[in-house]
């Protein structure tokens, strides 16, 4: 019997096959959501990979021209979506004509008594220039 080599599974494998578009489009999807850490997403897409095949993984992944690209086009699709989010909360939640009132000055009586009771019968406001004028 010829003895052949044990080939891992494509389970087992650190290989991502990103030649095909919408595997490079999916892992770019998860490299984004991770904020751009390349070594975590491939703890998310391979999690059964060892530290040094995930870094492996991640160096190969970020000098992919493929995935860089749809890295890319992926972010310019989250900024679109982002754009859009804020023009949809920018129509809910701001008036199309914004009215801006002089604000009132707000006087308060009745208590100058308790004023002077607090500090031994002398009045601090008396001390302090008018804030009216």
């Amino acid at each position: 019997m010829i003895p052949r080599a044990v080939r891992k599974t494509p389970a087992e494998s650190q290989y991502l096959r990103t030649a095909n578009p919408r595997v490079a489009e999916h892992v770019a999807a998860v490299i984004v959501k991770n904020c751009l850490d390349t070594e975590q997403a491939v703890a998310e897409l391979k999690p059964d990979l060892s530290p040094f095949e995930a870094a492996q993984t991640a160096n190969k992944l970020d000098n992919d021209p493929r995935v860089q690209q749809a890295v890319q086009k992926e972010l310019q699709n989250d900024e679109k979506r982002q754009l859009q989010s804020l023009r949809i909360l920018g129509k809910a939640f701001i008036a199309d004509h914004v009215e801006i009132n002089k604000p009132e000055v707000l006087r308060f009586s009745g208590f100058e008594e308790d004023i002077k009771k607090m500090f031994d019968g002398h009045d601090p406001r008396e001390q302090q220039p008018d804030l009216d004028s």
